[in-house]
């Protein structure tokens, strides 16, 4: 008898799950390429890069921190107006770099926003933020698998600092 019943269920639960709604993934903004240009584009060096590599390119940091994360080794070097956290070896093809912060324009970033940049810009080539906060807006990545972002803090209407964050496995 139990069989019968489960034989009669299965398929109305089946059916009902085919026509029920269905998930969508949400539309894409015009404006997605030009996020994702920032999150990817929007520095000077790859994101493959190692410490001696960075350094060449940046010049010797003011400081570097050190610390094991999940039993990796990670550097922050501290630049005056330029952070960047980086693992000590690749990760597959995910690269190194899994944060940088820029707070001063003397780092010539490709960005099409800059440090002084105003709200009404970014919104402008960006358009609405994932999450709008007076002080701070913050972009996700739209054409990738991982969860890459990138965060504006404001002071005032201004951009006082960008903060690219990278998911790093």
């Amino acid at each position: 008898m139990s069989v019968t019943i489960f034989s009669l269920i299965v398929p109305i639960a089946l059916t009902g799950l085919m026509l029920g709604p269905q998930a969508t993934q949400r539309p894409w903004p015009a404006s997605a390429p030009a996020v994702d240009e920032i999150i990817f584009k929007g520095f000077p060096f790859p994101r493959d890069i190692m410490r001696d590599g960075l350094e060449k390119a940046l010049g010797r940091p003011a400081s570097v921190s050190e610390k094991e994360l999940n039993g990796r080794h990670s550097s922050r070097l501290q630049f005056t107006g330029l952070a960047v956290e980086l693992f000590a070896e690749p990760i597959g093809t995910r690269g190194t770099v899994s944060s940088i912060e820029l707070s001063d324009n003397r780092w010539r970033f490709p960005a099409k926003l800059h440090i002084g940049s105003t709200r009404a810009e970014m919104i402008k080539l960006l358009g609405s933020p994932d999450i709008d906060r007076s002080a701070e807006a913050i972009y996700g990545c739209y054409d990738c698998v991982w969860d890459d972002k990138i965060h504006f803090v404001f002071e005032g209407d201004r951009i006082k600092s960008m903060n690219w964050d990278f998911y790093v496995n």
